[in-house]
């Protein structure tokens, strides 16, 4: 049974919002970090990439 293109854009859709969500509270996050912990950016950014690699090879299993 084949997918229509409605439901395609449905789900595609539904994921567009999720990702939004959470694009819009790392962008939070990042801010919070840096003006209330102090932490400088660099070390923010290379902690969120640590944590994406790490999300990458775990998350599948």
């Amino acid at each position: 049974m084949k997918i229509g293109l409605s439901e395609k854009i449905g789900y595609g859709l539904g994921d567009m919002s999720s990702s939004m969500f959470w694009k819009l509270f790392g962008a939070y996050l990042m801010i919070f970090y840096t003006d209330v912990f102090g932490i400088s950016a660099a070390i923010v950014g290379t902690m969120f990439a640590i944590t994406r690699v790490w999300d990458s090879f775990f998350d599948p299993l």
